[in-house]
């Protein structure tokens, strides 16, 4: 087989594998009327990586139940119209984390380190609170040591509606176990070279 051969098999495989990676990744839940209360959240379920939603004048936040097949570190990003804020609970209804505004041009962004299982996102308009069954407020960061079990989140000022995005990455940094986009990528390269093998056969 030339180098010119390899080449283009190598370049066929890889185009293949970049569209069907894009595709493996473009899965996105659109809000059908999520509540603001964890009794009452979205179940989005698993393999979603990215959700779409609004939040309108008189919308207290939306909370989603998402679930992660494998652990990792996930990465939670908005793109919006609105101001957002961004929380991460536990399936029990535990506080992990919040956000405000970290990402660029004051997006929020979160980056945690999960395990395989049920979890729930909630976003709203700042300046949203999470609220425990107890009346424990948590506003912003790392929970405070005495938030229990969430009861419900809510916008503490006025709300300026808008569109959102919530974007869902997960990395499971595992050695030797690959992604699911490297995996295509690597398989629609094989199948290319194998391809480029049998015309030159031929």
């Amino acid at each position: 087989m030339t180098m010119k051969q390899k080449l283009l098999g190598c370049a066929m495989g890889l185009g293949l594998g970049m569209g069907l990676a894009t595709g493996a990744n473009a899965a996105i839940h659109t809000e059908l009327g999520a509540s603001n209360f964890l009794s009452a959240a979205e179940v989005v379920g698993s393999g979603i990586n990215q959700i779409n939603g609004s939040i309108g004048n008189g919308d207290e936040g939306d909370l989603f139940r998402v679930t992660f097949a494998t652990g990792g570190t996930l990465t939670i990003s908005t793109s919006s119209s609105i101001d957002p804020e961004i929380f991460l609970f536990s399936a029990s209804g535990g506080g992990i984390g919040s956000d405000d505004d970290s990402g660029p041009g004051g997006e929020s962004l979160l980056t945690v380190s999960i395990a395989a299982g049920t979890y729930y996102i909630g976003i709203g308009d700042f300046n949203t609170a999470a609220q425990d069954t107890d009346g424990t407020q948590w506003t912003s960061g790392s929970p405070p040591g005495s938030f229990g079990t969430l009861n419900f989140i809510q916008n503490t000022s006025f709300i300026d509606g808008g569109n959102y995005s919530i974007y869902l990455s997960l990395t499971t940094g595992e050695a030797g176990v690959p992604e699911p986009m490297t995996l295509g990528l690597l398989g629609a390269g094989l199948i290319g070279l194998g391809a480029a093998a049998r015309r030159r056969r031929s």
